[in-house]
């Protein structure tokens, strides 16, 4: 079978389960609802929690109230409430029988238009992830036999995640529901078995003996098991669900206490991530049943997001150790974003949570009174009700102003020490050319101004490498490395004369595809991000700087490489400078040799002329330049 059939497949296989899932949401999971919970006890169903706010507790319903009837159907368990719930339509009213203090009375609900529970939310969340994981492994390896296998198995999780309250009370459902739940339970139990299989197999193979029969097939049979007796009795799947997944659990605890001492280092440091998820999971797992125990219910929806950490782990394992051979990179720069987006979305979360439980805040505030003798303070029930709302609509406008003020702080303060973390932060444009010019004009030779200028600019723009080759011969040597660029040190490069004449002509930085050109770079381009030319005062090609990634591992921006450019016309015109120095440097130097040679030459000449009687003697010596070749003497 080809790859782009297997992915067609699978691409196929993933819409149909969210063609159901949709299907089901909108039978079951998208409902009215009457906001209430419901708990199974020996005189009854009790209601024991009324969410503040919604239609019951505007009807009158409370906490404790024994539910008897709804619209005069007898309601046998919490269950049976709920699934009576379902079945009802957005906005229609409800008569209510219930007992309160030995009275049966009837009260009429009216229901929410429209509801839908976070818990829903965050199940459908999880599921979603799952798929996209899912899809993210065949698509990229189907081809790898264990790669579809966790695949498919992702897929049917994810619709296990996303209908896991639709399956509550298939007595209540028409015919044709009960069929597409009972195809529904099916994928669930497959679901189970296929990631218990692919567990086998994921992030490396886990056992030696792996291949019998009993350990590959064992999950199988036991959820066909699981199957025949949900659909023979057609009863809720849960209650057998349970079971299970239990007798699962304790068929792998004991593969692993048998295997334990066989396992490698690097395979638990590769589940490493997944065994912190699974036990976030648990432990919220268990804080939600100790929750619900003591009837805190409005937190219990929440804890269901803590699904959704699954996924994200086994897709980090996949990516991070290559399972499969998938080799993908995330950037440093998409984390930054997300977190980014993800403080951002919780900073307006918290704006909205403030809005709407602060004017719900009911306390006996002080207020300044003034009267015409004496300035008092009282409480603010001592005033007219009038004059009461306004003292609390000003204290908590107040409020509002110091909680927002609190909460841009602190978002403010987290947001720098992300841009620390992630290497984003902001270097000033104008502070950057002064410090680097500042820095050029304490160095005189072009080995120091090279040294120096390559460490500010790796510092400056938090580059991962950066590399200084100066012009020597004809060629370029790299003279000057920091960061993973030491490899380049002393590296000669032979630049194609096509690579000379188009950054001569066009004063352009060497981009990555004309790096690949040149051939002694070839095994280092995929660190290079750029090359920008450097040129003398008289026009010359006199060096290139190299520069890599950024730490932040986001791309160079305008303003990037437009300082790039600022500080190459800085470098060219030290450079210059440095040149003419040397020059200088050198004259003097050569003019110092020669009034030393001139002065050896005249020492070693007659200090005076001879005297002879009838004779004048006069000598002289005359150079062309500063010293000569000429020698003479006086001999008797």
């Amino acid at each position: 079978m080809s790859k782009l059939t297997i992915k067609l497949l699978f691409i196929a296989t993933a819409l149909i389960l969210l063609t159901m899932t949709i299907i089901n949401l909108s039978i079951v999971a998208v409902q009215s609802s009457d906001e209430n919970w419901y708990r199974n006890e020996p005189k009854g169903v009790i209601i024991f929690d009324v969410i503040s706010g919604g239609v019951s507790e505007a009807a009158g319903l409370k906490v404790g109230d024994r539910l008897i009837k709804i619209n005069g159907d007898t309601i046998r368990s919490a269950n049976h409430a709920q699934s009576y719930l379902n079945s009802a339509q957005p906005g229609e009213s409800l008569i209510y029988t219930v007992e309160r203090d030995g009275k049966i009375i009837d009260i009429k609900v009216t229901l929410a238009l429209l509801g839908f529970r976070i818990y829903n939310v965050a199940l459908i969340s999880s599921g979603l992830l799952f798929m996209l994981f899912a899809l993210f492994l065949v698509l990229y390896k189907p081809e790898k036999k264990y790669a579809r296998l966790s695949s498919l198995a992702s897929l049917f999780l994810s619709f296990f995640f996303m209908n896991m309250q639709v399956a509550a009370g298939i007595d209540t459902r028409p015919y044709y529901y009960q069929i597409l739940l009972l195809i529904g339970i099916t994928i669930d139990y497959l679901a189970i078995a296929l990631l218990a299989h692919s567990s086998l197999y994921f992030p490396e193979k886990k056992y030696e003996h792996i291949n019998k029969f009993w350990m590959i097939y064992f999950h199988y049979i036991l959820a066909g098991i699981m199957i025949v007796i949900s659909l023979y009795m057609a009863v809720n799947y849960y209650y057998f669900f349970p079971g299970f997944f239990a007798v699962l659990l304790l068929y792998f605890a004991g593969l692993e206490f048998v295997n334990w001492k066989k396992r490698r280092k690097e395979f638990l440091a590769r589940i490493k991530i997944i065994k912190y998820a699974s036990f976030i999971l648990t432990t919220a797992l268990l804080l939600t049943v100790f929750i619900a125990w003591f009837n805190f219910t409005g937190t219990v929806e929440y804890m269901a997001f803590f699904l959704c950490l699954l996924p994200l782990a086994y897709f980090y394992t996949t990516v991070r150790y290559r399972v499969f051979d998938i080799h993908i990179r995330i950037r440093l720069s998409l984390v930054y974003t997300v977190i980014q987006t993800l403080i951002f979305i919780l900073f307006i979360l918290a704006i909205i949570l403030m809005i709407r439980y602060l004017p719900l805040w009911d306390i006996d505030l002080p207020a300044i009174f003034i009267t015409g003798k004496s300035i008092e303070l009282r409480n603010s029930s001592q005033f007219n009700p009038e004059l009461q709302l306004q003292i609390k609509e000003g204290y908590l406008l107040l409020f509002g102003i110091m909680i927002t003020t609190f909460l841009h702080i602190f978002k403010n303060r987290l947001q720098s020490v992300i841009d620390r973390l992630f290497f984003q932060q902001k270097y000033d444009y104008r502070t950057a050319l002064k410090r680097f010019g500042e820095l050029l004009s304490s160095y005189f030779t072009r080995e120091d101004i090279g040294t120096a200028s390559v460490e500010q600019i790796h510092d400056i723009l938090n580059v991962k490498g950066t590399s200084l080759a100066i012009a020597d011969n004809g060629q370029f040597l790299i003279t000057t490395t920091r960061g993973n660029f030491d490899p380049m040190h002393a590296l000669k490069l032979d630049l194609p004369e096509n690579i000379i004449r188009k950054i001569t002509d066009t004063r352009s930085q060497i981009g990555e595809e004309d790096l690949r050109t040149i051939t002694s770079l070839q095994p280092l381009t995929d660190i290079i991000y750029c090359g920008t030319p450097i040129f003398s005062g008289k026009h010359e090609l006199e060096a290139i700087l190299f520069s890599g990634e950024k730490l932040s591992e986001s791309a160079y921006n305008h303003d990037d490489l437009e300082l790039l450019n600022l500080f190459a016309e800085n470098l060219g015109t030290a450079f210059e400078r440095a040149r003419l120095y040397e020059e200088r440097a050198e004259k003097e130097r050569l003019e110092k040799e020669m009034e030393i040679a001139r002065n050896l030459q005249l020492n070693s000449l007659p200090r005076c002329d001879p005297d002879y009687a009838g004779l004048q003697i006069c000598s002289a010596l005359s150079a062309a330049h500063v010293v000569g070749g000429d020698y003479y003497d006086y001999l008797e």
